[in-house]
């Protein structure tokens, strides 16, 4: 017999004794054949709402913190530059980079060329 053969009738033989006892893990399993009371079958249903929401509202808490994050880096950003205009047109600011026209600015080390 081959190696791989071998590993086959291993494999199968792992798998056959893994579907022989699974009815008897069942069995142990409150759910399936115990906690036939009232108060045990409110406990799971409660359980499983609780375990099925959380996800939802910890994914739901994630997207308002990062959304609430961003705009508020938006606002501030545009109140920056509308602050950098207004001090442009009023001439105290001669650097575009404060109105947020970065692409004509080449800096000090223009002057020098």
């Amino acid at each position: 017999m081959t190696s791989i053969a071998k590993k086959w009738m291993l494999a199968s033989a792992v798998l056959l004794l893994f579907l022989v006892f699974l009815p008897d893990s069942g069995l142990a399993c409150t759910v399936c054949m115990g906690g036939q009371e009232e108060s045990s079958r409110k406990a799971f249903i409660g359980t499983t709402a609780f375990l099925t929401f959380l996800p939802l509202a910890v994914v739901g808490i994630m997207a308002w913190f990062f959304f609430h994050k961003t705009f508020e880096r938006e606002r501030l950003e545009e109140e920056r530059r509308v602050d950098a205009f207004k001090a442009e047109l009023s001439g105290r600011s001669r650097d575009p980079r404060e109105c947020g026209r970065t692409e004509a600015w080449e800096g000090p080390s223009a002057i020098s060329r």
